[in-house]
């Protein structure tokens, strides 16, 4: 298996450019108006547009509502969708079968508790990050 690269929070052209220079597979696009590196779904759109065709785009969503979460994949059409919130796995499964994203969830690694909750996640999403 060959190593992926994921270089996450970036928000405008040069920085896509210098992740795909630097052998990045993956970058991604954080649509979460808490973080600073957040950009709005319109930045996310354009970026997207521009991304070269060598680069996977994922875009990063914490607890969206399912309006924001279909507004999302509409208008960014990312290769895949990151959820970085508490979205449960019922959640996340009804997503998948309305998108042909890749699904990914990052879990915090607090204890071994996280490890066995992720067991939850084994047949819905196509990778779990820690």
């Amino acid at each position: 298996m060959r190593t992926q690269i994921k270089i996450c929070g970036l928000s405008n052209e040069a920085a896509i450019d210098a992740a795909a220079k630097a052998g990045a597979t993956h970058i991604g696009l954080v649509h979460y108006e808490k973080s600073p590196r957040h950009v709005s779904l319109e930045l996310a759109t354009a970026l997207r547009m521009r991304t070269p065709p060598s680069l996977k785009v994922v875009l990063l969503l914490v607890n969206a509502e399912p309006e924001l979460t279909q507004k999302a994949l509409d208008m960014v059409r990312p290769d895949v969708v990151q959820f970085h919130g508490g979205e449960t796995p019922e959640w996340l499964n009804l997503v998948s079968q309305h998108t042909d994203a890749h699904i990914w969830k990052a879990l915090g690694l607090k204890n071994r508790q996280t490890l066995i909750n992720a067991d939850k996640y084994d047949d819905v999403v196509d990778m779990v990050l820690y």
